[in-house]
């Protein structure tokens, strides 16, 4: 529940800046905060890769996350959160099948419901504000 809250929170946050911030500030801005929260635990429990493909792997993901935070904020400043909210739920399709491959985690029927009320949600509100649009336009 907690990485839910807190993952909400960063994308509302990347949401605001991305009105008036430059992409590149706001992955700035979320690296910061991040680190500055994330140390005290990371100094206590880091251990460090012995293998170089672990340490290959962990530097690449660190990548294609980065960028895929400066994509959602660049895509912030041209789109609203409803328009780009079912973009992100393919996130669940990702993470479900990895957890099942790499994890060997089966999703149970309660993971099942609440990624469909998750994405029934998100749905009925580009249909709205579709509806709105239209409206708009029909004025």
């Amino acid at each position: 529940m907690i990485g839910a809250i807190l993952y909400a929170s960063f994308n509302i946050l990347t949401r605001r800046l991305a009105r008036n911030d430059h992409p590149g500030a706001t992955q700035w801005t979320s690296a910061c905060v991040a680190s500055v929260v994330l140390a005290p635990f990371a100094f206590r429990q880091c251990q460090m890769p012995h293998v170089g493909l672990q340490s290959s792997l962990l530097i690449f993901t660190g990548c294609l996350g980065g960028f895929g935070h400066w994509a959602i904020a660049n895509a912030h400043r041209y789109a609203s959160a409803a328009v780009l909210g079912p973009f992100l739920y393919q996130q669940i399709i990702y993470m479900t099948v990895l957890g099942w491959l790499v994890f060997d985690q089966v999703p149970d029927h309660f993971m099942v419901v609440g990624a469909l009320i998750v994405v029934a949600a998100g749905l009925y509100l580009l249909w709205r504000k579709f509806q709105q649009s239209q409206t708009l336009k029909n004025i």
